[in-house]
């Protein structure tokens, strides 16, 4: 009991111990203090923080040394935990070593040197691939190459689909890569080279890419008719002709377009014409009154 002056404070302090192993989870405390006309009461609830991670390991390898009896052998219970936990983190170790080693371990190396080629459109690219055996024992091998099939303008081809090596072993397969008539100006394509272990079903991958030079689609118009050869005011004619490519690279999204007397009349757009192939236009259009002059634009 104490007496506190008006406008004066006294600070009371109160300390909660928790026991090291307990189920509680909170306590509430109630202070009550009173005066000659007056009380006041405060609750304070304090919350009891579980153990952490590595605490509840402590805990845990601390019961199960007690229930083996290896705190009486070690002299502690805590000398128990320690004991049991330096095991279970060496065996984690060597477990990770070994899954290490197997996760690194080679069965196959795929080298190339010298992966960019520029060609003419005449020309093809070779690429000498070495696949290496670095395993112990002996292993077979498929090869085979990978490219984005909706590219036409190219064609490719090992001189080896299949490899036996010893232990150390290597062998040189020849990766070629050439032109079609489909390849545009500036085109370019990259390859894949897979080298799948059999034994293992493992593979290795390295990409070539191949772009080429010098390439222009040349285009000319030939034999050019208009059916009917006579017509008047009104009437359909039809204006054929053959569209060559003469150039050494594909035309893509050639566009056509007929003027008559300057206005333009009908189109044909997106033809492909490969190199030194031809497409057959056919554009139908209304004569006019008078004299019909026929021109053919083409980009």
């Amino acid at each position: 009991m104490e007496d506190i002056a008006p406008g004066e404070g006294v600070q009371v302090e109160v300390t909660v111990s928790v026991p090291q192993y307990t189920d509680i989870t909170s306590d509430k405390l109630t202070f009550k203090v009173e005066g000659e006309q007056t009380s006041v009461i405060i609750n304070v609830t304090t919350i009891v923080a579980g153990p952490n991670i590595l605490e509840g390991l402590y805990r845990f390898f601390e019961s199960l040394g007690e229930d083996m009896g290896l705190d009486e052998a070690l002299g502690s219970s805590s000398n128990a935990a320690i004991f049991l936990a330096s095991i279970v983190f060496i065996i984690i170790f060597l477990f990770i070593i070994i899954l290490v080693y197997f996760l690194t371990i080679k069965y196959v190396n795929v080298i190339c040197f010298g992966r960019i080629k520029e060609i003419s459109p005449d020309e093809e690219a070779k690429f000498e691939i070495t696949v290496k055996n670095p395993h112990k024992h002996k292993l077979s091998y498929e090869v085979s190459v990978v490219k984005d099939p909706s590219n036409k303008g190219w064609k490719v081809s090992l001189d080896t689909e299949s490899i036996v090596l010893e232990s150390k072993q290597s062998k040189t397969v020849t990766l070629t890569v050439k032109p079609t008539d489909f390849v545009k100006p500036d085109d370019w394509v990259e390859v894949g080279v897979v080298a799948k272990v059999v034994e293992k079903q493992k593979t290795a991958k390295l990409s070539t890419v191949t772009s080429i030079k010098d390439a222009k689609p040349e285009l000319r118009i030939s034999g050019m008719i208009h059916w009917p050869t006579t017509f008047k005011k009104r009437d359909k004619v039809t204006t054929s002709f053959k569209l060559r490519n003469e150039g050494n690279a594909a035309a893509s999204n050639v566009r056509v377009v007929l003027y008559v007397n300057g206005k333009e009349k009908n189109k044909v757009e997106d033809i492909t014409i490969p190199r030194g192939a031809y497409a057959d236009i056919e554009i139908p259009w209304v004569a006019v009154k008078g004299k019909n002059e026929v021109n053919i634009e083409v980009n």
